[in-house]
């Protein structure tokens, strides 16, 4: 019996639950599901060793809002296409929504992910794009956190990267952005970083920091 049709249609489905829409790279769901299985491991292996490297695009709100959506899912798709052929086949690529974007790199040390954080971010500022005459170059901002060094639980993990991206984009206000850092303790002492941050980040860095207090509902 030929059952090609429906083995095709169950490997639409897989990459349908999968991966973004637009980018076709792994989705926030995939992603989330590579950290469990990541940190599932280290309680079994002890040695096991990984990086997360999660990074956005400066002034990616910008391009939107001068140029439409098109001139931006024509970004992420070119951002996604370049970095991409920067990673190894075991390294996952994910966009987790709007701008961000996070690469999981199993075995990777700091040294490893160093490396990798310049190359991304290399890649990105040497991209030219040009919309209704105008040419536009972007930058990005970079966050790195160690598995087990820096977190050994996923959602530990993902908001010390975070923490370490926002500290590159605000250090990066003084040096046009476009830079990486690496999380390390006191790097997250937010009311000082919020402060120095645009109206949009800080409620942004708020809301993923669990900053918010209710008073009345």
């Amino acid at each position: 019996e030929d059952i090609t049709h429906e083995r095709q249609t169950a490997d639409r489905l897989l990459f349908m639950a999968e991966r973004d829409p637009l980018t076709g790279l792994y989705n926030r769901s995939r992603f989330e599901g590579e950290l469990q299985r990541l940190a599932a491991q280290l309680e079994r292996d002890t040695s096991v060793r990984a990086a997360l490297l999660y990074f956005d695009l400066d002034e990616f709100k910008t391009v939107n809002d001068s140029f439409g959506h098109r001139a931006g899912d024509a970004v992420l798709l070119r951002i996604a296409g370049e970095v991409g052929q920067l990673l190894r086949g075991n390294e996952m690529f994910a966009r987790l929504g709007g701008d961000e974007f996070a690469v999981v790199a199993p075995g990777a040390d700091l040294a490893a992910a160093q490396t990798l954080a310049q190359r991304i971010i290399r890649a990105v500022a040497a991209l030219g794009f040009e919309f209704e005459g105008t040419k536009v170059r972007l930058t990005s901002s970079l966050g790195i956190a160690l598995l087990p060094e820096h977190a050994r639980r996923p959602e530990e993990w993902v908001a010390r990267a975070d923490i370490a991206m926002y500290a590159a984009k605000h250090a990066g206000k003084h040096a046009g952005k476009n830079g990486w850092r690496v999380f390390r303790e006191g790097l997250g002492q937010t009311a000082y970083m919020l402060a120095q941050l645009s109206w949009a980040e800080r409620f942004q860095a708020a809301l993923e920091q669990d900053l918010f207090e209710l008073h009345f509902q």
